[in-house]
C-alpha cells in the first residue's frame, strides 16, 4: 500500500490492515506542501508586471461579459457593481499614474522656459559673481523708472516692492537711473512708507504725493439721460502720465523707460527684460516695447484687457499658452517654440520696458508711429461708448503699424515670458515650479477655447488707419430733452480699433448693487426736475367724483412708495422697479471677465430715449379692495388728520402754473397711514435756502505756494469751510456763504499777481456745482465753530513738536499753529486747521482731556473773514 498524503481535496478513505501500522512512515516526504518551491526560486519564476497588468485588466473583462441570461431566475445577488467600482478605481488609479508620470517627464526633459538663452545666463552670472554697482548694465545705458501706486497700507514701499526697486536701481546703476513715482489717496500708513522709502533711494528721483486726486481737472462726458460721468480709463491715463511728467524738463537723453505696476518682481529678471529681450548679434536689446508676464496665481495669467496677438486678436483662456490660434496663430506658436520675444500687437504683464526716445519730446524718433502725437502718453479712447486700456493703447501708438491687420509682421512690440512677476510674494514664489511642466496644457487650452468660443469678436480688429468707417455714435446736446441723441457719422479709423470693445466704464458707478439703489432712489428723489404734469409717475389729479369712483376698482396700477423708515417699503420698491438689464452693467461683461472692470455701463440700442412707461409700475390692491377706506382711523389713535396730510391740489391751475381757485380744491386721503396715495400733493416750504455754489478754484499755484497756509493767506471776506491743495498747482477753497465767495471772486477776474516781474499769476475760477449745506456745518455755524481753535493757559512745558503731534491726531489736517507768550501772562496757542469739520472734532477731544481741563478753549475769528485783502497772518 502506498503511503502518502493526499490533498484535502483528494482525500479518500483507504482499507488499511493491522499490519499497515508497522510499516516506516515518512511524513514530511508524503506532505504536499512540502513539494512547494522554495521562496527564492518561486521569485526568479514570478511574471512581469506589464503581463500581469493586462491579464488582470483581461480577466475583469472576461467576468464582466454577461455569461448568463438577462433576467437571472435565481434569488442569488449579482456582484456585477462591485466588480465595477473594482474597475473604475483601478483605471483611476492608472489615469493618475499615466498623468504623473508626464509630469515628471515633462519637467525633467521638456521643461517650458527654464533653460535661458546663452546671452541671459551670462548676464546672470556676471550679476552674481561681483559686487560692484551697475554690474546688471553693462554698457551704461540710461533708465527712467515710472510707477504710480496706490498703497493704502503701506506693505509696497515697505515691502519686498521696496526692495526690489532698491536692488534694482544698484544693478542698473545709481548714475544710470533717473526714479519717478507718484501716489494718491493712500492715506498717512502709504504717505509715510513712501517717505521712508524715499530716504534710501540714492539716485536722482521725484517723488510725489497727493492725498487726494483733483477730479475736476479730467474731462466729463454726457451719456444718455443728459448726467455727466468721467471715464474710467481717463483717470488711469492720467496717472501713469503724472509719473512721467519729469521727462517733460529733463535734459537727459534716456535709452530705456521702465514702467513697473505694484507688482512683485525679481531684479534680475527685470534686468533681463531691459537688456536681453530680443537681442542682436552685437548684444543690444531690440524693442520699442518688451513686457513681462503677470499672474494672479500660480497658474493663471492676469493682465488680459490689454493684451492682442500679432494679428489684434484677444486672448484665450488665461493660463498658458495664453493665445488662441486664431488667424495664423502666431503668437501661440512663439510661446510653444519657447521665444523670448513673443510677437503681440500691445501687451502690460504688470511690468513693460519701452524705448525711451518715443517719450522724449526733442526730436522725434525715425521710425513710423502709429499716431501723429509726439511724445507719446497714455490716453483713453475718443469715442464715448467704445472703451480700450490706456496700457493697449500706447503700444497701438508707438508700434509700427501694419498695412493690413491680417497680416502676419513684427511690430517691436514682445512679450517675453522668460520675465515673469506676481501679486504677491506666494504666487511668485511658486513661478519657478508651475512653468516646468505647463506645455501638458496646450492640448487642453486648444480645446476649451473652441468649445466657449475664444477670442471673443471685436467688430474694430480689422480697421487699417486711415480707413473710413461709418457706426451710429451718441452725440451730446444740453438743448435736446435727453441730453443728446443717436446719430450716423463717418470717422477715420485710426490704430486702435483692436484694442477697444463696446461699453463705457465711468467712475460713479461700482455695481449693479449701486445702480439698482441709485434708480429707485432716483424714482423718488432725482425727479424733482420735472413738473408734475411732466413726470410719468404722477398721477392725474381727479374730482371729488372721479375719486371715489376709482375706489372701487379692484387692482390699481400704481408706483409703490417709499418710506426712508420703512425698510420693507424700500425693498419693495426696489424689487418692484424693473431697470433696464443695460443701464449698469457693460455690454461685454457678458462675454469677458476682466479684473478691475467693474461698474460699466454699455451703449443703448439706436433710438434710445429715457422713456418710462407701464412697465415700471406694479398692480397694488386699492385700499377700497382691501376694505380699508382712505379716511379710515384706527381706535387707539383718535387723532384727526393734521392740515399738512391732506393735498389740495387743482389739476387746471397746476398745468397753468397759477393760483389754487377755492371752488376748485379737493380733499385727498388721509396720508399718516396709508403706503400708497393718488397724487403727489403740494410741495411743503423749504425751511432753507437753496444750495448755491460756495467754491472756490485756485489754478496755476507755484510748487513753492501748494500748501494750505500760503493758499489761505490769498483768500479773504468770508469765513472757510475747507481748504484742499494738490501739488500739482489748483486748490479747492470751500466759503461757508455763496455771497462771501462771489465776492471774492469778482475781486479778482484777471487772477491774482503773485510776481508781476516773472508773471507769476494764480487764476480764480468758481465752482461749477452747487455746494450743499449740510445738517452738520449748519449745527456748527449756529455754535459759532470755526475752523480756528484758540487755547488759553496752556502749559509752559508743552513744546511745538507735541503740539502738532496732538493737532493732527486721527488723520486732521493742520493748516498752521501760533504759539503766542508773553512773560507774565498765560500762554494762548491758535490751532488753524483746514476744516471746520476738524476743529469741532478737535475741540470735543481736548475739553475732555484731563492734561488740558485748565485751559480756556473756545473758538476764535477765522483771520479770513477779518482780512480785507492778501494777507500774511
Amino acid at each position: 500500500m502506498s503511503s502518502r498524503l493526499l490533498h484535502p481535496d483528494e482525500y479518500e478513505l483507504e482499507t488499511r490492515s493491522s499490519n499497515d501500522s508497522q510499516e516506516s512512515f515518512d511524513l514530511d516526504e508524503a506532505d504536499f506542501e512540502s513539494q512547494i518551491l522554495p521562496r527564492a526560486r518561486r521569485r526568479l519564476r514570478r511574471v512581469p508586471l506589464l503581463s500581469r497588468l493586462l491579464t488582470s485588466t483581461y480577466s475583469g473583462y472576461r467576468r464582466l461579459k454577461p455569461s448568463r441570461p438577462l433576467i437571472s431566475v435565481t434569488a442569488r445577488p449579482s456582484c456585477f457593481p462591485r466588480f465595477l467600482f473594482r474597475r473604475f478605481c483601478f483605471y483611476l488609479h492608472a489615469l493618475g499614474g499615466i498623468i504623473l508620470a508626464l509630469v515628471l517627464l515633462t519637467a525633467v526633459f521638456r521643461p517650458s522656459y527654464t533653460r535661458f538663452p546663452p546671452h541671459y545666463v551670462s548676464l546672470r552670472n556676471a550679476i552674481s559673481q561681483s559686487n560692484q554697482p551697475a554690474r546688471g548694465n553693462p554698457r551704461n545705458e540710461k533708465v527712467f523708472i515710472a510707477a504710480s501706486l496706490y498703497d493704502r497700507g503701506g506693505k509696497l514701499a515697505q515691502g519686498q516692492w521696496g526692495f526690489g526697486l532698491l536692488h534694482l536701481i544698484d544693478l542698473i546703476g545709481e548714475n544710470n537711473v533717473f526714479l519717478s513715482i507718484y501716489e494718491n489717496n493712500s492715506g498717512p500708513e502709504g504717505k509715510s512708507a513712501l517717505l521712508g522709502l524715499e530716504e534710501q533711494i540714492k539716485c536722482n528721483k521725484s517723488i510725489i504725493i497727493e492725498d487726494q486726486f483733483d477730479l475736476d481737472s479730467l474731462p466729463r462726458v454726457t451719456i444718455p439721460g443728459g448726467s455727466k460721468r468721467t471715464k474710467r480709463i481717463d483717470y488711469l491715463a492720467e496717472v501713469r502720465n503724472r509719473a512721467l511728467r519729469p521727462l517733460d524738463q529733463s535734459e537727459t537723453r534716456y535709452d530705456r523707460l521702465l514702467f513697473l505696476n505694484d507688482v512683485m518682481f525679481d531684479p534680475i529678471d527685470v534686468v533681463q527684460l531691459l537688456f536681453s529681450t530680443n537681442a542682436d548679434e552685437g548684444g543690444i536689446a531690440q524693442y520699442r516695447a518688451a513686457c513681462a508676464v503677470d499672474f494672479s496665481n500660480p497658474f493663471k495669467f492676469y493682465d488680459t484687457y490689454a493684451t492682442r496677438d500679432s494679428q489684434g486678436y484677444g486672448m484665450g483662456l488665461p493660463f498658458f499658452p495664453w493665445f488662441s490660434n486664431a488667424g495664423e496663430g502666431q503668437s501661440r506658436k512663439d510661446v510653444l517654440a519657447g521665444k523670448d520675444a513673443v510677437r503681440v500687437r500691445s501687451c502690460w504683464g504688470g511690468m513693460v520696458a519701452f524705448d525711451a526716445r518715443f517719450f522724449q519730446g526733442s526730436t522725434q524718433p525715425t521710425p513710423e508711429m502709429g499716431r501723429d502725437q509726439f511724445p507719446a502718453r497714455f490716453r483713453s479712447a475718443p469715442d464715448l461708448f467704445w472703451e480700450a486700456s490706456e496700457c493697449c493703447l500706447i503700444h497701438a501708438d508707438i508700434q509700427n503699424p501694419p498695412s493690413n491687420a491680417d497680416d502676419v509682421m513684427d511690430t517691436g512690440i514682445y512679450m517675453n515670458p522668460y520675465v515673469r512677476v506676481a501679486y504677491d510674494t506666494r504666487t511668485l514664489s511658486w513661478l519657478s515650479t508651475t512653468r516646468r511642466f505647463e506645455k501638458l496644457y496646450s492640448f487642453i487650452h486648444n480645446l476649451v477655447n473652441h468649445l466657449v468660443g475664444l477670442p471673443w469678436f471685436n467688430p474694430r480688429r480689422a480697421e487699417v488707419r486711415g480707413q473710413t468707417v461709418q457706426e451710429t455714435v451718441w452725440v451730446p446736446n444740453e438743448k435736446h430733452t435727453n441730453g443728446g441723441s443717436f446719430r450716423t457719422v463717418t470717422r477715420t479709423a485710426g490704430n486702435d480699433g483692436y484694442c477697444g470693445r463696446r461699453g463705457l466704464q465711468p467712475l460713479d458707478f461700482g455695481s449693479r448693487v449701486t445702480g439698482i439703489i441709485h434708480g429707485v432712489v432716483g424714482s423718488f428723489l432725482e425727479r424733482n426736475f420735472y413738473t408734475l404734469e411732466e413726470s410719468s409717475h404722477a398721477p392725474r389729479l381727479k374730482s371729488s367724483s372721479e375719486s371715489n369712483l376709482s375706489q372701487k376698482e379692484s387692482i390699481k396700477m400704481s408706483h409703490p412708495v417709499a418710506d426712508v423708515n420703512d425698510t420693507a417699503g424700500f425693498m419693495a420698491a426696489a424689487r418692484a422697479l424693473k431697470l433696464d438689464p443695460n443701464k449698469y452693467r457693460s455690454a461685454s461683461s457678458a462675454a469677458e471677465n476682466v479684473p478691475s472692470e467693474a461698474g460699466s455701463v454699455s451703449m443703448p440700442h439706436d433710438g434710445f430715449e429715457n422713456t418710462s412707461g407701464d412697465g415700471d409700475f406694479i398692480p397694488i390692491p386699492s385700499p377700497a379692495r382691501s376694505g380699508i377706506p382712505c379716511n379710515h382711523f384706527r381706535k387707539d389713535n383718535p387723532t384727526p388728520p393734521r392740515v399738512g396730510d391732506l393735498a389740495i391740489a387743482s389739476e387746471s391751475a397746476s398745468q397753468a402754473g397759477g393760483a389754487v381757485s377755492p371752488s376748485a380744491l379737493v380733499e385727498d386721503e388721509q396720508r399718516e397711514f396709508a403706503t400708497t396715495f393718488k397724487t403727489w400733493g403740494i410741495p411743503e416750504v423749504r425751511d432753507k435756502p437753496a444750495a448755491r455754489v460756495r467754491r472756490i478754484v485756485l489754478k496755476g499755484l507755484p510748487a513753492t505756494w501748494c500748501n494750505p497756509s500760503k493758499v489761505l493767506s490769498l483768500v479773504h471776506g468770508g469765513v472757510i469751510e475747507s481748504v484742499t491743495v494738490n501739488p500739482s498747482g489748483t486748490a479747492h477753497v470751500l466759503f461757508c456763504e455763496h455771497e462771501a465767495c462771489k465776492a471774492f471772486y469778482d475781486r479778482y477776474p484777471n487772477g491774482i499777481d503773485l510776481n508781476r516781474e516773472r508773471r507769476v499769476t494764480v487764476f480764480v475760477e468758481m465752482g461749477k456745482e452747487v455746494d450743499v449745506v449740510s445738517s452738520q456745518l449748519s449745527f456748527c455755524l449756529s455754535t459759532g465753530a470755526t475752523r480756528v481753535v484758540r487755547t488759553v493757559g496752556v502749559n509752559i512745558d508743552v513744546t511745538m513738536r507735541q503740539l502738532s503731534d496732538l493737532a493732527t491726531g486721527n488723520h486732521r489736517k493742520v493748516e498752521k499753529i501760533v504759539d503766542t507768550y508773553v512773560p507774565g501772562e498765560a500762554r494762548n496757542v491758535s490751532f488753524r486747521f483746514c476744516s471746520i469739520d476738524d476743529a469741532v472734532r478737535f475741540r470735543a477731544m481736548i475739553v475732555r482731556n484731563d492734561s488740558w481741563e485748565q485751559c480756556n478753549t473756545q473758538y476764535a475769528a477765522d483771520p479770513c473773514e477779518l482780512a480785507t485783502g492778501i494777507h500774511s497772518n
